[in-house]
């Protein structure tokens, strides 16, 4: 969540080939990584889910919009969720990403 979906976007984009996928949980792709993607980061398999609330006061829902753009720039099949809710995460993300985790790791 937050700082973790942060981190969890920096290692998949930049070690696609260690990760199945990542999920950003209100955070946000940093830009400084960007030189660090490989080029075809896309072509790893690598999945994605960026789960943002709308009203979030601290990372403003556009940061959500944001990596949603960038994910589809580099070719990383991603889900973008939005919810009505502020910088938390509610019963409703945390169903939504279990799912989302079952499905990416083949455990459903």
């Amino acid at each position: 969540f937050s700082q973790g979906g942060i981190m969890s976007a920096s290692v998949g984009l930049t070690s696609p080939a260690s990760v199945a996928g990542f999920a950003i949980l209100s955070g946000r792709i940093l830009p400084e990584i960007e030189p660090l993607v490989p080029a075809d980061v896309g072509a790893h398999g690598l999945r994605a889910l960026v789960i943002h609330g709308r009203r979030d006061g601290k990372l403003p829902h556009a940061l959500a919009e944001r990596s949603d753009a960038r994910l589809t720039h580099f070719g990383v099949s991603h889900e973008l969720r939005s919810y009505d809710a502020d910088h938390e995460l509610t019963p409703a993300m945390a169903d939504d990403f279990a799912t989302w985790l079952g499905q990416t790791l083949r455990l459903e």
